[in-house]
């Protein structure tokens, strides 16, 4: 799938990687400029996972909700997992498997919010420990991107004569491409996730090996 759509998901990480480097590189105090930013890149995910969703015939009768309910959903998904992380972060990362299927679900149906949720949970039931293995490379790739971002300071600890500028524009930028492909990462394995629970010939876990 990812090779299929990689000119979408490229653009996704361009689009994405782009605004947030130049707003941690110029103007890195300005929390509205974060805010916005919050919203363009719920925005670009929509639109990341609609496109796949049409290009990959997922859409039978064509998108049954559209972004205020996308919008919705990303913010209590959100919510949910954050609530969950600070639970010993376990609980985070299990309703980030669980609802993995929710989004495309979501789109993909009329049933609204709850009903994607609920509609996720049940079909993952079974597969968490396959879904947690295919999680890891994006998850990990998501935690680095975020390392990346607060390098400089860590290298100026122990290197005090270090090119700050330098350090600074590559921290930003390599982090914020490698939040970016783990974020596409992530909407890329919950539309195959979808893709293979929708089927009831796909209900063997090993599909997702």
């Amino acid at each position: 799938m990812a090779a299929t759509g990689w000119r979408y998901l490229a653009a996704y990480v361009l689009f994405w990687a782009l605004p947030y480097s130049l707003i941690d590189l110029f103007i890195p105090e300005s929390s509205g400029a974060y805010f916005v930013m919050s919203f363009v890149g719920s925005g670009l995910a929509f639109a990341l996972l609609i496109t796949l969703l049409r290009r990959f015939d997922l859409l039978e009768s064509g998108a049954r909700t559209g972004i205020i309910s996308f919008f919705g959903l990303s913010i209590l998904h959100s919510l949910a997992v954050f609530l969950g992380v600070l639970m010993f972060v376990l609980p985070g990362l299990y309703l980030l498997l669980r609802w993995l299927a929710a989004f495309a679900r979501l789109l993909s149906s009329d049933e609204g919010i709850p009903a994607a949720l609920g509609w996720s949970w049940r079909k993952t039931e079974g597969h968490v420990a396959a879904l947690g293995l295919a999680f890891l490379a994006p998850g990990l790739l998501w935690l680095a991107g975020f390392g990346a971002l607060f390098a400089t300071d860590m290298v100026l600890v122990f290197f005090p004569n270090a090119p700050w500028e330098t350090l600074y524009t590559a921290s930003a930028v390599v982090g914020n491409v490698t939040i970016a492909v783990s974020l596409a990462w992530y909407t890329v394995l919950g539309v195959a996730t979808y893709a293979v629970l929708r089927d009831p010939a796909g209900e063997d876990a090993g599909t997702f090996e």
